[in-house]
């Protein structure tokens, strides 16, 4: 799949993000930090093509601490970075 116009400013909008925290940051925090206002599904769908295209690495928190609120529909505890070029 190709981005379009409109996703590849959000792509590049995360990589930039990702590139800056230094540290794997969970996707529905990326979102909230976005200056783009990009709906959750189409965010997702952009750090799926970043993923399988090898820019960006994504871990799951499979055991997330009980006093973490759960995040809303779409996001998980999903954890995105950069992979190293």
């Amino acid at each position: 799949m190709t981005l379009n116009q409109e996703g590849r400013e959000v792509a590049r909008e995360i990589l930039d993000h990702l590139g800056t925290a230094r540290e794997p940051v969970r996707e529905d925090v990326l979102h909230e930090r976005m200056a783009l206002s990009v709906d959750p599904a189409r965010f997702i769908g952009v750090l799926e093509q970043l993923l399988s295209t090898g820019q960006v690495g994504m871990h799951v928190d499979h055991d997330p601490p009980v006093t973490l609120p759960r995040p809303k529909d779409p996001f998980g505890f999903r954890f995105w970075y950069p992979t190293p070029h």
